[in-house]
């Protein structure tokens, strides 16, 4: 989402881009950030990033640490992805066929979907076996990720 620009960007808000793309950044391995941190990150002047994080925390979607005056995603994010994960079912059908293959090979099973630079997990069957891979919705990936489904996704 960084960088994000529409052909049309007289009819958008730059406000609310900025907020977006500033929440983009608060995903593993760096759930935390400073504002000198974001701002560098993100090529803006800490007082434009200092603005929309009070804004983000006013409405919930970030969080300050009191300690650290680092901040991290909030509860209303929280609430905001899950209910964007009960609308977001793609593969309802999905779920016995990911069972049985589970059962089958005996390994956790996934369906993963590109978006951007990176591979995100939509729906994911645990194996009845002993040895299991925990992941959850959500989870993104890189490409270059060691794990066989980077492999086989990269290979089509």
């Amino acid at each position: 989402m960084k960088g994000f620009r529409p052909m049309d960007a007289a009819n958008r808000s730059e406000g609310l881009r900025r907020g977006l793309e500033i929440l983009g950044i608060f995903k593993e391995p760096r759930p935390e950030w400073g504002v000198s941190e974001i701002a560098r990150e993100m090529g803006l002047h800490k007082n434009q990033v200092h603005r929309s994080l009070k804004t983000l925390v006013d409405a919930g979607f970030l969080q300050r640490c009191p300690k650290s005056a680092r901040y991290s995603l909030g509860f209303g994010a929280f609430e905001l992805g899950v209910e964007a994960g009960r609308h977001i079912n793609l593969l309802p059908e999905a779920r016995p066929l990911l069972e049985e293959l589970a059962v089958k090979l005996q390994a956790t099973v996934s369906i993963r979907v590109e978006h951007g630079d990176d591979m995100v997990l939509v729906e994911n069957m645990e194996n009845p076996g002993r040895l299991k891979v925990y992941s959850f919705q959500g989870n993104r990936r890189s490409w270059n990720f060691v794990g066989s489904g980077a492999k086989v996704f990269s290979a089509y």
